[in-house]
């Protein structure tokens, strides 16, 4: 319990880094607060919002893939900055039994998620996404094995509901 209280301490006194406004992959990511994002994954519907905590630091996404369905599950992303890797940081629990972590950089106009399973399934991923407008993103996701790309068929187009 001390070594959990002085690391406490130690995170509250730190400053954000400036680098994180200023990362091109922070930009992007930000413009997806304001509204609801609607899109189709399969037959289910997928619904998530997202809004700024802790002075604009950390961005939370909330929502639902499949909503009253008997596959409904919740989704919890949070990013924010890595210090140490000096990029946007990603976590997502699906449900209570996965979690995915990773990293966030841009790459031109989209952004590229490369994250890893840590709870409930052991993969390793690339989504990459990007606006097509102010009110419409898409994405598309690959799973990494041995250094190749392999295509999940798993892509969703999500538009702005205000």
């Amino acid at each position: 319990m001390l070594c959990f209280a002085a690391l406490t301490g130690l995170s509250l006194g730190q400053k954000p880094a400036d680098e994180q406004a200023k990362d091109p992959a922070w930009k992007l990511i930000g413009q997806m607060v304001g509204g609801k994002w609607v899109g189709k994954l399969g037959n289910l519907e997928v619904v998530q919002e997202f809004h700024f905590e802790q002075g604009g630091k950390m961005l939370v996404g909330k929502g639902v893939v499949g909503a009253g369905t008997p596959v409904e599950t919740p989704m919890d992303s949070r990013f924010g900055w890595d210090p140490v890797a000096k990029k946007v940081y990603y976590v997502d629990h699906h449900s209570f039994d996965i979690v995915y972590a990773g990293h966030l950089r841009a790459d031109g106009d989209q952004f590229v998620f490369d994250f890893r399973g840590l709870i409930g399934d052991p993969g390793h991923y690339i989504t990459k996404a990007k606006f097509n407008g102010p009110d419409e993103y898409a994405f598309s996701m690959w799973q990494e094995k041995d250094g190749k790309e392999i295509d999940t068929h798993l892509a969703v187009t999500f538009h702005r509901v205000k």
